[in-house]
């Protein structure tokens, strides 16, 4: 899980290792905490990115143990 904070429309995007975007999620409200399950998603490293009206503002990594 992440926490946020922006204005605008909000959306965020999973990216494995080599850019490929896995998961996509649009956002409701301006901030909060952002859940999302892995069990779709293979072992291994990958970014959120949070988008605002389409624009990157943030990225985090984390990893996937399987």
């Amino acid at each position: 899980s992440f926490n946020y904070s922006f204005g605008g429309n909000l959306c965020a995007v999973v990216y494995n290792l080599v850019g490929q975007e896995v998961m996509r999620q649009e956002l409701n409200a301006n901030d909060g905490q952002l859940s999302f399950s892995v069990a779709d998603l293979q072992g291994g490293i990958y970014f959120c990115t949070m988008l605002v009206d389409g624009r990157a503002v943030s990225t985090q990594k984390f990893v996937v143990k399987k």
